[in-house]
């Protein structure tokens, strides 16, 4: 912290000048830059230093049936003072293309707060955030507008995370999406990335005995691009190459 404090670069003349620019005047740098370079000035002023993708994950080891070892991420350290609880409405302080090595990441960074199910929210209030994946349902992914289907249930009632929904369609809060590697091409090539806020505007019923509902949802206007392609991609390249040799080194 020290160092980074002696180089100036949380100071008026470091990564402030990219993304900070003051009222009326022009900003210089791209969108994406300036997002990329306000989250590493949030991030580093909190001192939040580590550079690592899996930062404040617990590594632990498992022995296979063949007899070697392997290495898997199996929570969030507790002593971790950077996490973010992501049970909050809005983008709880995220930046467009924000991205994410897996889910505990996005977990850890208070983007979604489950490790498996794609919808989070909380009773009667609505959804906090949706994940896009291959989930097998009849969704369909637009770029600005999305059709997202809830979970199916056993009965003509709707399931928990599908009435998340319902009550996001009622009450009108801003939905946290994040898109994983999947075979739309708005989704990222590894990881997760926070693609801004959508609003659910309607829904249609796909199947009445599985109260299996799909939600049409828009995304909140004045936002940067969704950042799938170009210059502003995410994940980088070099966010793919350190990727990959974390799960080099997992297997």
């Amino acid at each position: 912290m020290v160092e980074v404090k002696k180089s100036n670069v949380l100071g008026s003349g470091g990564l402030y000048l990219i993304f900070g620019a003051e009222p009326g005047h022009q900003r210089v740098f791209p969108s994406h830059l300036r997002a990329d370079a306000e989250v590493l000035y949030s991030r580093w002023f909190m001192g939040d230093l580590e550079p690592s993708l899996l930062r404040g994950l617990v590594t632990l080891k498992s022995t296979k049936e063949d007899g070697k070892t392997r290495n898997y991420n199996a929570g969030i350290i507790e002593e971790y003072s950077f996490q973010k609880s992501a049970k909050v409405f809005g983008d709880n302080g995220l930046l467009n293309g924000q991205w994410f090595a897996n889910r505990l990441c996005a977990m850890r960074d208070g983007a979604h707060a489950e490790l498996e199910p794609g919808i989070c929210g909380e009773k009667e209030k609505g959804a906090f955030s949706i994940v896009l994946a291959n989930g097998g349902y009849a969704d369909e992914d637009k770029g600005d507008t999305i059709h997202y289907c809830g979970t199916q249930s056993k009965t003509p009632t709707p399931t928990y995370r599908t009435q998340l929904l319902l009550d996001s369609l009622r009450v009108g809060n801003p939905i946290r999406v994040l898109r994983s590697k999947s075979k739309s091409e708005f989704a990222p090539k590894e990881g997760i990335r926070f693609d801004g806020t959508y609003k659910i505007v309607s829904k249609e019923v796909l199947d009445k005995d599985t109260a299996m509902y799909r939600f049409e949802l828009h995304r909140e206007a004045g936002q940067d691009p969704v950042r799938y392609q170009g210059a502003g991609a995410r994940p980088t390249s070099q966010e793919l190459l350190q990727l990959k040799k974390i799960n080099d080194l997992l297997k």
